[in-house]
């Protein structure tokens, strides 16, 4: 994603483009942009600082894993420049799953159903199979598919839960077609451009490792236009939403209402595939600084990636 998105700012004529790079990691992954080496933790964060308050903008795309993503963006706030991305508040919600299923359930857009997940849960009797997952999770860390009591007392006792047992939700486990989409908030021009849903490639039903995905993906029309309400309805009742915007999607396979799963306030995976697909460069539209709403088309044809990065079927253009 960073050298992909990295690219694309970089093709934009007078944008000069400059990220950090740990050289532990080998070497740079595009020559276009202006890369800070850097070997340690505290190096990066320093250098981020810095960074941050010499540019004019900053693109986040850092995960929300231990509140990372809205520490970065604070940081940003804290040298007073832009964020090309949600506000600190916007992010601190959707970066917590049961906050984000709060304010879904508040607003009535259809959601899985999400709970605090702990041993001493006052006697509740949960409905297996259930799945438990980070509170703050992406990339389909440390989630795992829970089919009965047996598990969920292996479950507390594993390491990945007793090392942070105040950050795991469980929700139900609804079987259907996981999807995603993605969409550019511009508030200068009160534009909301929903992009094509994806289709999810997902490991099995036990870990739910993310794969990868395919643009786009065939839904029924009635499928689709909840999916798209969803996102839209989210975008205007979210304070702070702005830039790039992921939403994960379970569509049932009782052809029930498509329920939202979460919300990711940052670039995902898919935005490989995106770009691909677009006719225009989605970075650009991204720093669009203009009253009027730009135009976003697509091309014909379909593409498919995988989560290392790999864009393995190329649109006709």
């Amino acid at each position: 994603m960073l050298g992909a998105v990295a690219t694309d700012f970089a093709r934009i004529g007078g944008v000069e483009v400059t990220s950090t790079w740990d050289r532990r990691l080998g070497e740079v992954p595009v020559d276009s942009v202006s890369w800070e080496l850097i070997e340690s933790r505290d190096q990066e964060s320093a250098a981020f600082r810095r960074l941050a308050a010499e540019s004019d903008a900053t693109f986040l795309i850092s995960p929300e894993l231990d509140r990372e993503l809205a520490k970065r963006r604070r940081i940003i706030d804290e040298v007073d420049r832009v964020c090309i991305g949600p506000s600190a508040a916007a992010i601190d919600l959707c970066s917590n799953k049961l906050a984000t299923y709060r304010f879904l359930a508040n607003h009535r857009i259809p959601a899985v159903q999400t709970e605090f997940l702990a041993p001493n849960a006052g006697g509740r009797k949960f409905n297996f199979p259930i799945v438990a997952k980070p509170i703050d999770g992406a990339g389909s860390q440390d989630i795992q598919r829970i089919s009965n009591v047996a598990d969920l007392a292996e479950f507390f006792e594993s390491h990945a839960f007793r090392n942070r047992t105040d950050r795991f939700v469980c929700q139900p486990l609804t079987m259907g077609q996981a999807v995603s989409v993605a969409c550019l908030v511009l508030p200068e021009s009160g534009s909301t451009f929903v992009f094509p849903i994806a289709a999810q490639h997902l490991s099995d039903q036990q870990r739910f490792t993310y794969l990868g995905g395919e643009i786009p993906v065939g839904l029924s029309a009635d499928a689709t236009d909840s999916i798209v309400r969803s996102v839209r309805s989210v975008c205007e009742k979210l304070p702070g939403v702005r830039g790039y915007m992921g939403f994960d999607f379970i569509v049932p396979d009782n052809s029930g209402v498509p329920l939202l799963v979460d919300i990711n306030p940052r670039l995902t995976t898919s935005y490989l595939g995106y770009r691909e697909l677009c006719s225009q460069n989605i970075a650009e539209l991204l720093i669009n600084r203009d009253s009027f709403a730009p135009s976003v088309t697509w091309n014909e044809g379909a593409i498919e990636f995988t989560s290392d990065g790999k864009v393995t079927v190329k649109v006709s253009k």
